[in-house]
Protein backbone atom coordinates (compact mmCIF):
# COMPACT_ATOMS: atom_id res chain seq x y z
CA UNK A 1 0.00 0.00 0.00
CA UNK A 2 1.17 3.51 -0.74
CA UNK A 3 2.36 5.64 2.17
CA UNK A 4 -0.32 8.26 2.64
CA UNK A 5 0.14 11.90 3.46
CA UNK A 6 -3.33 13.02 2.31
CA UNK A 7 -5.40 13.13 5.49
CA UNK A 8 -8.94 13.21 4.10
CA UNK A 9 -10.95 10.52 2.37
CA UNK A 10 -9.75 9.51 -1.11
CA UNK A 11 -12.51 8.70 -3.60
CA UNK A 12 -11.86 7.25 -7.04
CA UNK A 13 -14.70 8.60 -9.19
CA UNK A 14 -14.00 6.47 -12.28
CA UNK A 15 -13.91 2.67 -11.86
CA UNK A 16 -15.32 -0.17 -14.00
CA UNK A 17 -16.77 -3.48 -12.95
CA UNK A 18 -17.00 -6.13 -15.65
CA UNK A 19 -17.67 -9.86 -15.81
CA UNK A 20 -16.77 -10.49 -19.45
CA UNK A 21 -13.60 -9.93 -21.46
CA UNK A 22 -14.90 -6.55 -22.63
CA UNK A 23 -11.86 -4.56 -21.54
CA UNK A 24 -9.06 -6.90 -22.56
CA UNK A 25 -8.24 -5.22 -25.91
CA UNK A 26 -7.81 -1.89 -24.10
CA UNK A 27 -5.39 -2.83 -21.34
CA UNK A 28 -1.66 -3.39 -21.23
CA UNK A 29 -0.37 -4.38 -17.79
CA UNK A 30 -0.72 -8.11 -17.23
CA UNK A 31 -0.13 -8.03 -13.49
CA UNK A 32 -3.39 -6.27 -12.60
CA UNK A 33 -5.34 -5.52 -15.73
CA UNK A 34 -5.21 -8.35 -18.27
CA UNK A 35 -8.08 -10.28 -16.71
CA UNK A 36 -11.43 -11.62 -17.84
CA UNK A 37 -13.20 -10.40 -14.74
CA UNK A 38 -12.99 -7.22 -12.70
CA UNK A 39 -15.29 -7.91 -9.78
CA UNK A 40 -15.84 -6.00 -6.56
CA UNK A 41 -13.37 -8.14 -4.61
CA UNK A 42 -10.60 -7.40 -7.09
CA UNK A 43 -11.34 -3.67 -7.32
CA UNK A 44 -11.60 -3.16 -3.54
CA UNK A 45 -8.34 -5.05 -3.02
CA UNK A 46 -6.72 -2.91 -5.70
CA UNK A 47 -8.09 0.25 -4.06
CA UNK A 48 -6.47 -0.88 -0.80
CA UNK A 49 -3.11 -1.16 -2.55
CA UNK A 50 -3.47 2.28 -4.13
CA UNK A 51 -4.71 3.87 -0.89
CA UNK A 52 -8.26 4.69 -2.02
CA UNK A 53 -11.13 4.67 0.48
CA UNK A 54 -14.16 4.53 -1.83
CA UNK A 55 -14.65 3.65 -5.48
CA UNK A 56 -17.45 4.92 -7.70
CA UNK A 57 -18.31 2.06 -10.08
CA UNK A 58 -20.21 1.56 -13.27
CA UNK A 59 -20.55 -1.81 -14.98
CA UNK A 60 -19.35 -2.40 -18.53
CA UNK A 61 -22.38 -4.56 -19.29
CA UNK A 62 -24.67 -1.61 -18.51
CA UNK A 63 -22.56 0.73 -20.64
CA UNK A 64 -22.41 -1.41 -23.77
CA UNK A 65 -25.14 -4.06 -23.67
CA UNK A 66 -27.78 -4.59 -20.96
CA UNK A 67 -28.93 -1.75 -18.70
CA UNK A 68 -30.88 -3.82 -16.16
CA UNK A 69 -28.44 -6.70 -15.73
CA UNK A 70 -25.36 -4.48 -15.67
CA UNK A 71 -26.74 -2.07 -13.09
CA UNK A 72 -27.92 -4.93 -10.89
CA UNK A 73 -24.31 -6.18 -10.85
CA UNK A 74 -23.39 -2.81 -9.34
CA UNK A 75 -26.11 -3.34 -6.71
CA UNK A 76 -24.45 -6.65 -5.78
CA UNK A 77 -21.08 -4.90 -5.41
CA UNK A 78 -22.63 -2.26 -3.14
CA UNK A 79 -24.32 -4.94 -1.04
CA UNK A 80 -20.99 -6.75 -0.60
CA UNK A 81 -18.95 -3.61 0.16
CA UNK A 82 -21.44 -0.97 1.37
CA UNK A 83 -18.72 1.22 2.88
CA UNK A 84 -16.42 1.04 -0.13
CA UNK A 85 -18.47 0.92 -3.36
CA UNK A 86 -20.62 3.79 -4.66
CA UNK A 87 -22.87 3.10 -7.63
CA UNK A 88 -23.17 4.79 -11.00
CA UNK A 89 -26.29 4.06 -13.03
CA UNK A 90 -25.29 3.45 -16.66
CA UNK A 91 -27.02 2.99 -20.00
CA UNK A 92 -25.85 1.49 -23.29
CA UNK A 93 -26.21 4.47 -25.57
CA UNK A 94 -27.00 2.39 -28.67
CA UNK A 95 -29.88 0.47 -27.08
CA UNK A 96 -32.19 2.43 -24.82
CA UNK A 97 -35.35 4.47 -24.51
CA UNK A 98 -34.49 7.83 -22.92
CA UNK A 99 -37.75 8.21 -20.99
CA UNK A 100 -37.60 4.65 -19.66
CA UNK A 101 -33.92 5.02 -18.76
CA UNK A 102 -34.75 8.20 -16.82
CA UNK A 103 -37.36 6.32 -14.80
CA UNK A 104 -34.91 3.50 -14.14
CA UNK A 105 -32.25 6.00 -13.03
CA UNK A 106 -34.61 7.44 -10.44
CA UNK A 107 -35.59 3.95 -9.27
CA UNK A 108 -31.96 2.91 -8.78
CA UNK A 109 -31.15 6.15 -6.95
CA UNK A 110 -34.11 5.89 -4.58
CA UNK A 111 -34.16 2.11 -4.13
CA UNK A 112 -30.47 1.14 -4.20
CA UNK A 113 -28.75 4.38 -3.24
CA UNK A 114 -26.93 5.02 -6.53
CA UNK A 115 -25.23 8.40 -6.46
CA UNK A 116 -24.26 9.15 -10.05
CA UNK A 117 -24.90 8.61 -13.75
CA UNK A 118 -22.25 7.36 -16.20
CA UNK A 119 -22.75 7.92 -19.94
CA UNK A 120 -20.44 6.99 -22.78
CA UNK A 121 -20.54 7.86 -26.46
CA UNK A 122 -19.93 5.17 -29.08
CA UNK A 123 -16.95 5.35 -31.40
CA UNK A 124 -15.50 3.34 -34.23
CA UNK A 125 -11.83 2.75 -34.99
CA UNK A 126 -10.91 2.72 -38.67
CA UNK A 127 -7.42 1.22 -38.62
CA UNK A 128 -5.04 1.85 -35.73
CA UNK A 129 -5.73 3.87 -32.58
CA UNK A 130 -4.79 7.33 -33.80
CA UNK A 131 -6.85 10.50 -33.60
CA UNK A 132 -7.71 10.62 -37.29
CA UNK A 133 -8.98 7.03 -37.29
CA UNK A 134 -11.37 7.30 -34.33
CA UNK A 135 -14.85 8.43 -35.34
CA UNK A 136 -17.71 9.10 -32.90
CA UNK A 137 -20.73 7.14 -34.12
CA UNK A 138 -23.30 7.82 -31.40
CA UNK A 139 -23.22 11.24 -29.78
CA UNK A 140 -24.53 12.06 -26.32
CA UNK A 141 -25.85 15.54 -27.18
CA UNK A 142 -29.01 14.11 -28.76
CA UNK A 143 -32.71 14.37 -28.04
CA UNK A 144 -33.08 10.86 -26.67
CA UNK A 145 -30.29 11.42 -24.13
CA UNK A 146 -31.60 14.66 -22.67
CA UNK A 147 -34.40 13.09 -20.56
CA UNK A 148 -31.92 11.02 -18.54
CA UNK A 149 -29.52 13.97 -18.22
CA UNK A 150 -32.40 16.14 -16.99
CA UNK A 151 -33.44 13.44 -14.53
CA UNK A 152 -29.90 13.32 -13.11
CA UNK A 153 -30.00 17.10 -12.75
CA UNK A 154 -33.37 16.91 -10.97
CA UNK A 155 -31.94 14.26 -8.62
CA UNK A 156 -28.86 16.46 -8.05
CA UNK A 157 -26.42 13.67 -8.82
CA UNK A 158 -23.18 14.04 -10.81
CA UNK A 159 -22.86 12.77 -14.38
CA UNK A 160 -19.57 11.22 -15.46
CA UNK A 161 -19.65 11.97 -19.17
CA UNK A 162 -17.20 10.24 -21.52
CA UNK A 163 -17.76 12.46 -24.54
CA UNK A 164 -16.12 15.08 -26.71
CA UNK A 165 -15.93 18.64 -25.46
CA UNK A 166 -18.34 19.60 -28.22
CA UNK A 167 -20.88 17.03 -26.98
CA UNK A 168 -20.47 18.28 -23.41
CA UNK A 169 -21.10 21.80 -24.66
CA UNK A 170 -24.35 20.68 -26.27
CA UNK A 171 -25.45 18.86 -23.13
CA UNK A 172 -24.73 21.69 -20.71
CA UNK A 173 -26.35 24.29 -22.94
CA UNK A 174 -29.51 22.17 -23.16
CA UNK A 175 -29.56 21.07 -19.49
CA UNK A 176 -27.65 23.88 -17.73
CA UNK A 177 -28.39 22.58 -14.22
CA UNK A 178 -26.67 19.24 -14.93
CA UNK A 179 -23.56 18.54 -12.84
CA UNK A 180 -21.33 17.34 -15.67
CA UNK A 181 -17.94 15.74 -15.00
CA UNK A 182 -15.94 15.62 -18.24
CA UNK A 183 -14.26 12.21 -18.12
CA UNK A 184 -10.49 12.34 -18.71
CA UNK A 185 -10.83 16.14 -19.01
CA UNK A 186 -11.20 15.44 -22.74
CA UNK A 187 -7.81 13.71 -23.04
CA UNK A 188 -8.59 10.53 -24.97
CA UNK A 189 -8.28 9.64 -28.62
CA UNK A 190 -12.04 9.61 -29.18
CA UNK A 191 -12.17 13.12 -27.70
CA UNK A 192 -9.14 14.19 -29.78
CA UNK A 193 -7.13 15.09 -26.68
CA UNK A 194 -8.99 18.37 -26.21
CA UNK A 195 -8.05 19.06 -22.58
CA UNK A 196 -7.44 22.78 -23.10
CA UNK A 197 -10.89 23.10 -24.70
CA UNK A 198 -12.39 21.24 -21.74
CA UNK A 199 -10.87 23.78 -19.37
CA UNK A 200 -12.23 26.65 -21.47
CA UNK A 201 -15.71 25.11 -21.44
CA UNK A 202 -15.53 24.65 -17.67
CA UNK A 203 -14.61 28.34 -17.30
CA UNK A 204 -17.90 29.26 -19.00
CA UNK A 205 -20.13 26.88 -17.03
CA UNK A 206 -19.89 26.60 -13.25
CA UNK A 207 -21.65 23.22 -13.20
CA UNK A 208 -18.90 21.53 -15.23
CA UNK A 209 -16.22 19.56 -13.38
CA UNK A 210 -12.99 18.09 -14.76
CA UNK A 211 -12.12 14.44 -14.03
CA UNK A 212 -8.42 13.64 -13.98
CA UNK A 213 -7.66 10.15 -15.34
CA UNK A 214 -5.75 9.78 -18.58
CA UNK A 215 -3.51 7.40 -20.49
CA UNK A 216 -1.22 10.37 -21.14
CA UNK A 217 -0.31 13.39 -19.04
CA UNK A 218 0.38 16.90 -20.23
CA UNK A 219 2.85 18.86 -18.11
CA UNK A 220 1.05 21.56 -16.15
CA UNK A 221 -2.48 20.40 -16.94
CA UNK A 222 -3.63 20.07 -13.33
CA UNK A 223 -2.02 23.34 -12.37
CA UNK A 224 -3.60 25.10 -15.33
CA UNK A 225 -7.02 23.63 -14.57
CA UNK A 226 -6.80 24.62 -10.90
CA UNK A 227 -5.77 28.13 -11.87
CA UNK A 228 -8.61 28.42 -14.40
CA UNK A 229 -11.57 26.98 -12.47
CA UNK A 230 -10.24 26.23 -8.98
CA UNK A 231 -9.23 22.93 -7.39
CA UNK A 232 -12.81 22.73 -6.08
CA UNK A 233 -13.95 21.68 -9.56
CA UNK A 234 -11.39 18.95 -10.26
CA UNK A 235 -12.33 15.34 -9.49
CA UNK A 236 -9.93 12.41 -9.06
CA UNK A 237 -10.49 9.27 -11.12
CA UNK A 238 -8.35 6.39 -12.38
CA UNK A 239 -10.43 4.52 -15.01
CA UNK A 240 -9.34 1.35 -13.23
CA UNK A 241 -8.83 -1.37 -14.36
CA UNK A 242 -8.62 -0.03 -17.93
CA UNK A 243 -5.81 2.25 -16.77
CA UNK A 244 -3.24 1.54 -14.08
CA UNK A 245 -4.41 3.48 -10.98
CA UNK A 246 -0.95 3.95 -9.46
CA UNK A 247 0.32 6.64 -11.87
CA UNK A 248 -3.12 8.24 -11.82
CA UNK A 249 -2.95 8.96 -8.10
CA UNK A 250 0.76 9.83 -8.30
CA UNK A 251 -0.03 12.52 -10.86
CA UNK A 252 -2.17 14.27 -8.25
CA UNK A 253 0.21 13.75 -5.34
CA UNK A 254 3.27 14.99 -7.25
CA UNK A 255 1.75 17.99 -9.05
CA UNK A 256 2.61 21.56 -8.13
CA UNK A 257 -0.46 22.29 -6.02
CA UNK A 258 -0.87 22.78 -2.29
CA UNK A 259 -1.75 19.85 -0.03
CA UNK A 260 -5.14 21.47 0.56
CA UNK A 261 -5.82 21.56 -3.18
CA UNK A 262 -4.72 17.94 -3.53
CA UNK A 263 -7.03 16.91 -0.69
CA UNK A 264 -9.95 18.57 -2.48
CA UNK A 265 -9.15 16.84 -5.77
CA UNK A 266 -8.52 13.40 -4.27
CA UNK A 267 -11.75 13.24 -2.33
CA UNK A 268 -12.85 16.42 -0.64
CA UNK A 269 -14.79 17.65 -3.64
CA UNK A 270 -16.61 14.38 -4.22
CA UNK A 271 -17.33 14.02 -0.50
CA UNK A 272 -18.97 17.45 -0.65
CA UNK A 273 -20.95 16.65 -3.81
CA UNK A 274 -22.23 13.33 -2.45
CA UNK A 275 -22.82 14.63 1.07
CA UNK A 276 -20.43 12.13 2.63
CA UNK A 277 -18.90 12.50 6.05
CA UNK A 278 -15.12 12.65 5.95
CA UNK A 279 -12.99 10.48 8.17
Amino acid sequence: MYVRYILNMIIDSHVHLHTESLLIPLVNSRKYFDRKESNADFLVALADKVGVDKIMCSHMMALVYDMQEGNMEVVKAIDKFPDRVIGYFSIPNMYHDGEFAAKELERFVRTYGFKGLKILHTWEVNGDWTIGNVVIRRRLDSEDFYPIVQKAADLKIPILCHASVDECKGIIETVPDAMLMIAHSGRTISEHGMWSEAIELAKKHDSILLETCSSSWNTGLLERAADAVGAERIIFGTDSPVLNPFPQIDAIKQCDLSNKQKELILGGNMSRILGLKDR
